[in-house]
Order: C-alpha cells, then sequence, then structure tokens
C-alpha cells in the first residue's frame, strides 16, 4: 500500500470490557457511573427463553437500574419492532438501550435509539436519505453470538418488509457507549450459529482488508481477526465445549468490527443483503456462501493482499508467486467452509428462484451505496447478474 498520498481518519470510540462474567460485574456500575437509572433492554424471544435477559434484569434491579424489556425482535429487525421499541422507551422513561443478542438485537437496539430523537418512519434516515440528529440515547451493546461485530460500528442494518428491502442507518452518534465481550454468553450457541456468524466475522475481515477504503491501521486488525478465527472458528464448532476458543472468536468478531468500522465491507455484502431480503437466508450464512465467488471476481485488482491472507490459511504457500498464492485462497475458504457445513451455493433454497429473481438481486446489490463503491474491482450490472446465477443454479 503507498501511504504517501493517502490520507484516512481511525476512530474508535467505543469501550470494549472483556472478560469472563464481565456483564454480570461491570454492566451495573459502568450505568451508574453514567448516572442512568432506567434502560430499555433490546433482545428476542429466543434468548429470553435461555434466561440469559433474566440474569441481566435481576442483576440490574438489584442495583437500583430500572429495567423496561423488548423482546419483540425477529432475524433482521424489521421498520415495526423499530417504531414499537420507541414508544415502550418514551413511555417507560428510559435513559439508555442495553441491546442483547446477535446482530440482529443489537441493530434494532441501534435504531431504536435513533428514533427516540428522529421523528417519523425510521426508513426516513436510511443511508442517502435524511441526515440522523443526535446525540441520541447512550447504547450498552452484550453480543451473544460471533459474528455481527456491530456492538463497536456506527452502523445497523434494518428490513423494511413491504419493499423487500434492507437499509442501513449510518452515522457517528451510532458509536455504542461501551460494548461488553463476555465469552459465558455464547456458550449455548446452536453449532449452526457458530458456522453460520463466525463466518460472518470472517468476511468482514477480509474485506476490510482488502477493500479500497482500507488503510494500515484498519489492516491490522483485519489481519489479527482473520488469524484468529483461523485457528479457533473449526475448533468452537466441532467442540463447543472448548471456552478458550469461542473465547477467541467472539473477541476476534469484535476486532472485526473494529476494523470495518473505519474502513467498511464491499461487494460480498452487497450482494448479500438482497439475499436476506428476498429470501430471509441469515446474513452471516448468505455471506459466507457468497464470499469465494467475489474473491474469485476480485483477484485480479489486488493480488498481493489476498495472498497475505491466503498465507494465514495455509504458510507453505508462500513459496508460491502472491498471484498463485491468491487464486489457493478460495480453495482454502471452500474447504474451510465445508468444514462448518456451508452450502456450496443457494441451491439449497426451496423457494422459487426465477431470472426476475436475479434481476432484482442484481439491481437492489447495485444499490448498496456503503458497500459496492468499496469493492477493489469494480463491477459491472452484467457480472454482478453473472455472479447470482453462479449462486442460484436452479433460477430459471
Amino acid at each position: 500500500m503507498e501511504l504517501i498520498n493517502k490520507s484516512f481518519q481511525s476512530v474508535l470510540p467505543t469501550e470494549v470490557v472483556f472478560g469472563k462474567n464481565i456483564v454480570k460485574e461491570e454492566l451495573a456500575n459502568k450505568l451508574k457511573s453514567l448516572s442512568i437509572r432506567s434502560v430499555l433492554l433490546v433482545s428476542d424471544a429466543g434468548l429470553k427463553s435461555t434466561g440469559i435477559i433474566d440474569d441481566i434484569v435481576e442483576n440490574l434491579t438489584e442495583n437500583e437500574i430500572k429495567v423496561v424489556t423488548f423482546t419483540e425482535v425477529n432475524p433482521n429487525p424489521e421498520t415495526q419492532a423499530v417504531h414499537k421499541g420507541r414508544e415502550i422507551y418514551i413511555h417507560g422513561r428510559c435513559e439508555a438501550v442495553v441491546a442483547v443478542g446477535g446482530g440482529s438485537s443489537i441493530d434494532a437496539g441501534k435504531a431504536i435509539s435513533v428514533s427516540t430523537v428522529n421523528e417519523g418512519d425510521i426508513n426516513n434516515y436510511g443511508r442517502g436519505k435524511r441526515s440522523i440528529a443526535g446525540p441520541i440515547p447512550p447504547l450498552f451493546m452484550i453480543p451473544t453470538t460471533a459474528g455481527t461485530g456491530s456492538e463497536v460500528t456506527n452502523v445497523a442494518v434494518i428490513s423494511d418488509p413491504e419493499r423487500n428491502k434492507k437499509f442501513v442507518l449510518a452515522s457517528p452518534y451510532l458509536y455504542p457507549t461501551c460494548a461488553f465481550i463476555d465469552p459465558i454468553l455464547t456458550y449455548s450457541l446452536p453449532q449452526k450459529f457458530i458456522a453460520a456468524t463466525g463466518m460472518d466475522a470472517l468476511v468482514h475481515s477480509i474485506e476490510s482488508y482488502v477493500n479500497n477504503r482500507a488503510q494500515p491501521i484498519s489492516d491490522a486488525l483485519a489481519l489479527e481477526a482473520i488469524k484468529m478465527l483461523r485457528r479457533n472458528l473449526p475448533v468452537s464448532y466441532a467442540d463447543p465445549s472448548n471456552e478458550d476458543a469461542k473465547a477467541q472468536v467472539l473477541l476476534a468478531s469484535t476486532i472485526a468490527g473494529l476494523s470495518f468500522s473505519m474502513s467498511g465491507t464491499a461487494l460480498v455484502h452487497s450482494m448479500s443483503h438482497p439475499v436476506t431480503a428476498w429470501f430471509g437466508v441469515p446474513h452471516g450464512l448468505a455471506n459466507a456462501i457468497i464470499l469465494p465467488y467475489v474473491i474469485e471476481f476480485n483477484l485480479i485488482a489486488n493480488y498481493e493482499k489476498y495472498a497475505e491472507v491466503a498465507y494465514l490459511f495455509d504458510d507453505s504457500l508462500r513459496q508460491l508467486p502472491s498471484y498463485q498464492a491468491a487464486e489457493r485462497l478460495i480453495d482454502c475458504l471452500k474447504e474451510f467452509s465445508r468444514k462448518l457445513n456451508i452450502p456450496k451455493d443457494f441451491s439449497y433454497l426451496t423457494i422459487k428462484v426465477t431470472k426476475e429473481s436475479i434481476d432484482n438481486l442484481t439491481i437492489d446489490a447495485l444499490n448498496e451505496r456503503g458497500t459496492f463503491p468499496n469493492n477493489p474491482r469494480k463491477a459491472t450490472k452484467d457480472e454482478v447478474s453473472t455472479l447470482y446465477q453462479l449462486l442460484f443454479p436452479q433460477a430459471k
């Protein structure tokens, strides 16, 4: 990377607190240190059934902090949930948002906080529309999956079911106040979620490292996250009782989030968001499936950086010219995904996929303003359509 003619900013405003049982030990203290006495706790019904939410509520209540709960967040949080959460926040006279769960709960928590200050339909504040006014209520994030990275970023992705679209809220105001990275909260995560969310973190890392906005500080974080995930994600998947592997994967996800909060993501995300919006494929799984296809398309634009990623998967590749090592990365990633039982494409979907579907996906991907322009290789409409056709061989 030529540095002399490059300029960039690196902002890491979120306090990251890592440790076993750190939520129980420090969350109440952190809230009280900021004179916060009433919070809206945002999560989902599935997580509530595990007892994690009850434990947090009990802990905060014992510390004289009022908790209003909103546990109606669905996978791929929707505008309706955001609006309902806003009403509950205002009616409960809350002073901050505590979001507990995966990316859906965390993004919903961010959107609810935005909506308490910015009136009307949250859709109006999607990227490219109205500017988000602030400051917004403080955000305290507690991830229970290892993939989103949203606990340290300034963006949130919300679904608009009426339009079959996803939109992105983006603003410096969305950086959370504090992220509590507690490995204990991932111990009960089912295997398929370990795989999908872990691969999501890997995609964040790789796209952050290779895209056009990459810079030395984001690069350093991305490479460390890739290294940690390559070593520990298969172990975490194969042996869910391995606590250290789970801790490594969870922290790697946060490090990846710190990286792409600076440099962003690229074409994998441009293509995965429409797949989730139209077909309901979980975001992390969609990213994982799309990744090798986009890398194969992108290789010609940055052999050197893709080779550096390849070396982390197979150090013996250093003996090869960089372009050959980069080409081998595709097989490395396919094998890595196979071990995690990630499908090779979307042919497993039982819903009807048509040529019109491919056209809709392509148009939506091209309109991803926050990711599509970052891709190291400029993609045409026909090229994106061709990639989707490879990913959906069943399309008629």
